[in-house]
């Protein structure tokens, strides 16, 4: 099951980001990746779902201001009451092209709307972002596939609206953010950026941001410092920047996706 992990700010704590979210006594998602088998069709029919049949297509609200938000694929209903900072496990859809909507929970007030085709065998995450007034859809192609050996691949994407360009670096555990050098595609982020998926050894990480330019010493202080998270080998994750929810000095947060794991991990 993909899930997804937040950091926050420069507490230096995580949490589990991926929950069930209900709505009016149903079930969010409609069907998580671990969760493969048969599903019930209108009818008294059934179809037969496997990783080898299906699209896969997963739900992040990065909006700070919006709503919770219900998405819709082509009008049925795929996730209910997506929060900020918050985003679903991988659900199944059969191949073919669709319209995504992200509607207001609990309406069908349209917020924004996206269209893409789906292929077997393929991941896709629906991303939310920018504040409500201008309210952004994007879909993104996942790598569902592992890693090159040794290593292991990130994609980063900044949602981030209240801070300007920011670098991130990914400090390992034998080293100190002042020590780490700064991966080329990962300076001078700005809003909307996606990094694509870069490829650095496998091992343990935490993620600092600090404004582009900055050059770190002891004693800078970061938009965000993560904890240490391990990774290994042939994982690949995506990392979204977003605002930090409650602040009283200029910070962001950021949530990790697990987009593939390998199955020894």
């Amino acid at each position: 099951m993909s899930s997804l992990h937040r950091f926050e700010g420069n507490e230096g704590y995580t949490t589990q980001m991926f929950r069930t979210l209900s709505h009016s006594g149903r079930i969010a998602v409609r069907l998580g990746a671990s969760a493969l088998g048969l599903i019930s069709l209108a009818g008294c029919q059934s179809v037969n779902i496997n990783a080898g049949n299906v699209a896969q297509v997963r739900f992040i609200q990065a909006s700070p201001d919006a709503p919770g938000i219900d998405f819709y694929a082509n009008n049925a209903a795929e996730a209910y009451n997506v929060g900020f900072g918050y985003g679903t496990s991988y659900v199944p859809v059969s191949p073919g092209t669709y319209t995504i909507q992200a509607d207001k929970a609990d309406t069908r007030t349209v917020l924004a709307t996206a269209g893409q085709g789906m292929a077997i065998g393929q991941q896709y995450t629906v991303l939310v972002g920018n504040t409500l007034g201008s309210l952004q859809e994007t879909i993104l192609t996942d790598q569902s596939t592992p890693a090159p050996t040794n290593e292991i691949s990130v994609r980063v994407i900044d949602e981030a609206t209240r801070v300007g360009a920011v670098d991130i670096y990914l400090v390992p555990s034998s080293g100190k953010l002042a020590t780490t050098a700064l991966l080329t595609n990962l300076t001078n982020l700005t809003f909307g950026t996606n990094t694509g998926y870069i490829n650095i050894p496998a091992g343990t990480y935490a993620i600092a941001v600090v404004p582009t330019g900055t050059v770190p010493v002891s004693t800078t202080v970061t938009l965000l410092s993560g904890p240490q998270v391990g990774y290994a080998v042939g994982a690949v994750r995506t990392v979204v920047i977003i605002d930090q929810q409650v602040t009283t000095t200029p910070g962001v947060a950021a949530f990790v996706a697990d987009d593939y794991d390998s199955p020894s991990s």
